[in-house]
């Protein structure tokens, strides 16, 4: 299948578009910190999304810096520009047909968790996220699928994320991932990458369908 890329910039963030001659919808993926957007994780997400048909958008945020004497948010400069990047691309386009899903690793995971309370979505997936505040994943309305590695400082929160949202509703589903329990290798799921991609090309997730229903749009061109 023939897919067109572009390189854009949206209010200061760059990203990368890759749109299919058909698309089924549209993935926003924010990677965490330090994770470029060639990184082999990255690029396994990116794979999987574009064999069911999305629209990919991958947010550039991996010299996002971290807001460090703030822990309760740490990830605020990634949900910022995880949104301006979602923004702009929605200003380009009037509307969102076939399914609308955000996908974090890490930072970008709290960030996706963040931002969601913005958008309609039809799922969010995130990796080894950065815990969030209760209150935001309490308004979480879309299924999260939840993937964790076998690192501990980020296996084990995950698991209180995944417990929590299961508090909330029973739509969510959490995937452990046997990885290094290196920090570095294993938050990356180096090695895992292909199951990742599994994991992600076999979520289902409902059709998204936007507020006005007379309203349609081809998601293949800009307004």
């Amino acid at each position: 299948m023939a897919t067109d890329e572009k390189h854009v910039e949206y209010d200061g963030v760059l990203a990368r578009v890759r749109t299919p001659q058909t698309p089924t919808g549209v993935t926003f993926i924010a990677p965490g910190a330090l994770v470029q957007m060639d990184a082999p994780l990255i690029q396994a997400i990116q794979n999987a999304c574009e064999e069911k048909g999305r629209i990919v958008v991958v947010a550039d945020l991996g010299q996002t810096p971290l807001i460090v004497d703030d822990p309760s948010n740490v990830h605020g400069h990634f949900e910022n520009n995880f949104r301006k990047v979602v923004d702009g691309y929605l200003e380009d386009y009037n509307d969102i047909g076939g399914q609308f899903e955000l996908i974090g690793h890490s930072m970008g995971g709290a960030a996706a968790l963040c931002v969601s309370d913005d958008f309609l979505l039809s799922s969010i997936t995130v990796l080894d996220p950065m815990p969030v505040a209760s209150e935001m994943l309490q308004g979480i309305n879309c299924p999260v699928n939840v993937i964790i590695s076998d690192v501990r400082s980020y296996r084990n929160p995950g698991k209180r994320m995944f417990n929590e949202l299961s508090d909330y509703s029973d739509q969510h589903a959490l995937h452990e991932v046997k990885t290094s329990k290196d920090m570095q290798s294993g938050h990356v799921f180096e090695g895992q990458e292909d199951e990742v991609a599994q994991i992600i090309r076999e979520h289902s997730v409902p059709e998204y369908k936007p507020n006005d229903p007379d309203t349609s749009f081809d998601l293949g061109g800009p307004v």
